[in-house]
Order: C-alpha cells, then structure tokens, then sequence
C-alpha cells in the first residue's frame, strides 16, 4: 500500500496535478479572452474548450499517471483491487480525451459540404469508426492490466483475431488509411472540385468515407464511387485550392493561319490586338460569365506549324464550379468576333483543289 501512494505522491505527480486542475478551471476564460471574435456561435466554442481540456487531461495522463498504471506495487488485497480499479479509471478518462481531440478533427474535416445530411452521415461513419477502434484499443489494455486475459483465457482468442486483421489488413487497411490521410493532410475536402486524368474524371466531392470517396461528375451529373486508396494513388488536381492569387488560370487554343484572306500575312501585333479586343467584348457580354476581369489576359505564341500560328490565351477564372460554361461562353464570343473580324480560327490548308487541279497557296 505503502508503494501505491508513494508513486502517485511524489513532488512532481503533485505539482503536475495542480497545474492540470488550474488549467482545467481557466480554460474556458483563456479562450474567451484570446480567441473572443473567432468563434461566433457558442456551440463553437464549448466544443473548442471540451478539446483543449481533454488534451490537458491526455497529457497529464500519458506524463503522470503512466507511473501508478505501469509500475508493478507488489500489491495483495485491497491495494490490489484500489490499484487495478485507478488503472481502469485512467484508461477510461484516456481513451474519452483521445476521442474527443480525434472527434474534434473529424468535426473541422469534415464539415464543408452544402447536403447537412450527406456531412451528417459521413461524420457518424467516422466517428463511429474511432469508437470502435479505441473502444477495443482500451479492452485490451484493461485486461492486460488486470490479467483478465489470462484468467478467462482470452489470450489466444485476441491473438487470433489480431492474426485475423493482420492476414485481411490488404483488403481494409488501405482504403482507411487513404481517407485518413486525404481527410488530414488538406489534399481534397467535400465541396471540392477536382480532375483526375487518369480515371478521367471531373467533379465535386460529396463525400469522403471509410472504404470510398463518391464525387459527383460535373459534365454528366452523375456519382462516381471510387475507393480511396485508388484515388489517392492517382493525380489529382484539385481546382479548389488555388496556389496563386487572382483565381484558376485557364487557358483557350487557337490556330491562326500565316495569310489573311486577302492573301496578305498577318503580323503577331494584329492577332494580340484581336485577342484583346474580343476579351472586352466578354467583359460587356450579357452572359453569366463568372471570371476575373480585375486580371488581364495573357497572349503567347505557342507553336509556329507548318499550316497555322497556335495561340494560348490565359485568363483568371473566380468560380471553378462554372468553368466549363464560363470557357464556352468565352470561345462563343470569340468566334463571333473573329467573324466579324473576318479572321478565321479554322487550321487553314497550304493545298486546294479547283477543278482537278492541285494549287499551291504559298505563305
């Protein structure tokens, strides 16, 4: 008995214990008075404040009480049971902290999509995930601590099962480690809008699950379910999370031919002025065009082929959910002024035939 007390009242255990209830009780004040205009919902806060508590209490569990848990007392009798009955308690309060910290993530991760039911669902799936996971996490140290598993023999039965989980971790771990790491590192987020190439696919994601990520395909509005670990396996660009200021900088394509139709040859600065007069022609256009006029267009002569000038012409787009109409209108306007302009966006041809007869346009 005398050993039990010992460990849990030492200087430091004591010290550490009044820190921890100090910080318990001013928790909520701190919060208010440093961080009073971030939160505006109170709802907010409380579960701010539930966090920052349960990771004191983790911390103080892991750097203190670890001693009494894990240091064999050499106790019979009441001792014993007084022993075994603090470790429980412990790892009780331990594996509540860590799923309120875990919980907290999943509720900041997972907390962007516009369908409250569909977020609603996808946190439940998580989180009931977790429960399970720390649930038999603490049962198994529980019996280890108090040798139950070897009272009741249930040593080889969870060997079994971790052998079990081990030879079928192939099949299940993968997907949930590629949620977990897509949900955590910020690759992808519900909401967001991304391409994958290689599976060529183009939409917004609805959700992240255990196993699966559905997306809904912006050109057919359908769902794609595809699973995790093939998703992140894959090139994602994610439309979403720009890595420049002033929008998504999308691109046109145009193939200019070397002569005017009058057979004379166009000079670079008559096609730039072209390009630019057309840009504000879409800046009056009556369409719903969703893009950055604040940003001038870019111009660049990409490649000088044997039938045609290719153009790149970049412009600044603030919606990447209309992006895919905003270039359709834009290539709309484009075209109608080139006719206006009488400048063909055709790749023109250096060989026709009239009557039979090969004629060669030289340029």
């Amino acid at each position: 008995m005398n050993s039990l007390i010992n460990s849990i009242l030492t200087s430091y255990n004591i010290t550490f214990l009044i820190i921890t209830v100090i910080l318990l009780i001013s928790t909520k004040y701190i919060m208010i008075l440093l961080f009073k205009n971030k939160f505006k919902k109170e709802k907010s806060l409380n579960k701010a404040i539930l966090l920052i508590r349960s990771l004191i209490i983790w911390i103080f569990l892991i750097f203190v009480v670890k001693d009494i848990i894990f240091v064999d007392h050499d106790l019979k009798g009441f001792p014993f049971y007084i022993s075994k009955g603090l470790s429980i308690l412990f790892i009780y309060i331990l594996s509540f902290s860590t799923y309120e910290i875990l919980a907290y993530f999943i509720e900041i991760k997972i907390g962007n999509s516009s369908n409250k039911r569909r977020q609603e669902n996808s946190r439940l799936v998580w989180k009931l995930m977790l429960k399970i996971v720390i649930f038999i996490t603490a049962v198994i140290i529980i019996l280890n601590i108090t040798e139950l598993s070897d009272i009741l023999g249930l040593g080889a039965t969870i060997a079994s099962i971790g052998v079990f989980l081990g030879l079928t971790s192939g099949t299940w771990f993968p997907p949930i480690k590629s949620g977990l790491l897509m949900l955590f590192s910020n690759l992808i987020s519900e909401e967001d809008l991304i391409e994958v190439p290689e599976l060529n696919i183009y939409g917004i994601v609805n959700s992240i699950g255990l196993f699966s990520t559905v997306i809904r395909n912006e050109v057919d509005n359908h769902r794609i379910y595809i699973a995790n670990n093939k998703l992140e396996n894959s090139v994602i660009n994610n439309l979403s999370k720009l890595s420049r200021v002033g929008g998504l900088r999308e691109k046109l394509i145009f193939n200019i031919g070397y002569l005017k139709n009058n057979n004379e040859k166009f000079k670079s600065e008559e096609i730039r002025e072209f390009f630019k007069e057309a840009f504000e022609k879409v800046k009056k256009s009556s369409l719903p065009i969703n893009i950055n006029f604040d940003k001038d267009i870019e111009i660049f002569l990409d490649n000088p082929g044997d039938h045609a000038l290719t153009w790149h012409v970049f412009y600044y787009s603030d919606n990447e959910k209309t992006r895919i109409k905003d270039k359709s209108y834009i290539y709309e306007i484009f075209f109608n002024y080139s006719v206006e302009k009488n400048i063909s966006l055709s790749t023109p041809t250096t060989m026709v035939i009239l009557e039979n007869n090969i004629i060669n346009k030289s340029i």
